[in-house]
């Protein structure tokens, strides 16, 4: 059973949008959540860094974590 994991509801929600639109074979995905991580200013802040918001993008992809309801 996955466990809600509580961070800053705009992050959240673009998480989920990003984790909803894209399409790529799994191996692929952390290269991009690397990329989106460090070209982002607010990801820096909300994530110490790229590889934990990597697991984090993961998490959701994989459903290992799933967001309150009303984060999403």
């Amino acid at each position: 059973m996955s466990r809600p994991l509580a961070l800053p509801t705009v992050t959240n929600r673009d998480a989920l949008a990003a984790v909803k639109s894209l399409d790529m074979p799994p191996s692929q995905r952390p290269a991009v959540w690397r990329e989106r991580w460090h070209a982002s200013a607010a990801l820096q802040r909300e994530f110490a860094d790229a590889d934990r918001y990597s697991s984090y993008m993961e998490g959701l992809a994989t459903e290992r974590i799933r967001l309150p309801a009303s984060q999403t």
